[in-house]
């Protein structure tokens, strides 16, 4: 009985010792796979002869369409600003250029006496040499030495053209001596003689002048000025 006892023991003590043989030889196995993963993923230094190579296993990269959550997002590019075009203005022309004969010159006055037809003393006349003679005395526009009796220049209506007023001299046969201021307005480079005032005093002129739509007459001996305004188309003595 003994007997029977002692060898089940020694079988169950075998037994005990297959299994853990079993045990740890899978385990070992099991781990000597893992570090030939770990040392040759591929594989390819266990192969057996004849068999052929595997291939890498592939690794995961980001897509190039999709870039990856840690990159640095692209800078846009910076462009260089541009002002902003300013609006042209209108171009403006001076009065001068915009029609000839605009302003006038003494001696572009002077030289179209004998082109116009003067109203003075109840008379229609030319002048030659600016002079005109007849029975009823002398009327000149300058004085021996040539130089003008009286000449001003100046827009006198406000038309953007220079208009001229011209002073000249009468002597009757008895030796009295009358004056007139002679308006002439420009159209269009020439000068018309429109209307003719008679001077009240027979001093005669020192200066003549013109500020805006008043022509100012100084006599030559001290004495208050004549102002005459233009108005409607028409010169006309300054209320007092």
């Amino acid at each position: 009985m003994q007997k029977i006892l002692g060898t089940v023991l020694v079988l169950f003590e075998v037994m005990q010792t297959s299994r853990g043989f079993i045990a740890v030889a899978l385990i070992a196995l099991t781990g000597c796979d893992a570090m030939k993963q770990m040392i040759d993923p591929s594989g390819n230094a266990y192969k057996k002869p004849g068999e052929a190579a595997k291939p890498a296993p592939a690794t995961t990269n980001p897509s190039p369409s999709q870039p990856s959550k840690t990159s640095t997002p692209a800078t846009p590019p910076t462009s260089t600003p541009v002002a902003a075009p300013v609006p042209a203005g209108r171009i403006e022309t001076p009065i001068r250029v915009k029609a000839s004969g605009r302003f006038l010159t003494p001696e572009a006055t002077m030289a179209q006496l004998s082109e116009i037809t003067f109203r003075a003393q109840g008379r229609n006349f030319q002048f030659k040499n600016a002079l005109f003679r007849d029975s009823k005395g002398i009327t000149s526009a300058r004085d021996s030495s040539g130089k003008s009796w009286g000449l001003a220049i100046g827009d006198l209506n406000m038309d953007g053209s220079d208009d001229a007023v011209i002073l000249l001299r009468t002597d009757l046969p008895e030796g009295t001596v009358l004056w007139d201021l002679t308006y002439l307005p420009n159209r269009s480079g020439r000068l018309y003689n429109v209307q003719t005032v008679a001077l009240p005093s027979d001093q005669g002129v020192r200066d003549l002048v013109i500020e805006g739509s008043t022509i100012i007459v100084v006599p030559a001996i001290d004495g208050p000025n004549i102002h005459l305004v233009y108005s409607g188309g028409r010169l006309d003595f300054a209320k007092p």
